[in-house]
């Protein structure tokens, strides 16, 4: 299965964890239906332009 060609959606919170089994899978994005973990957000801000 190509991750890389799609998303994610969880319907739990966006936590450092998903965040990074997401860019582990090659996952280019990660929708949430809550906020993500201040965390999660330093992870993708630091992940940003490398896929």
């Amino acid at each position: 299965m190509d991750f890389g060609r799609g998303f994610c959606v969880i319907a739990s919170r966006c936590s450092y964890e998903r965040m990074h089994k997401a860019i582990m899978a090659g996952m280019p994005e990660l929708v949430a239906v809550t906020a993500p973990t201040a965390r999660a957000l330093w992870v993708a801000g630091g992940m940003r332009g490398r896929t």
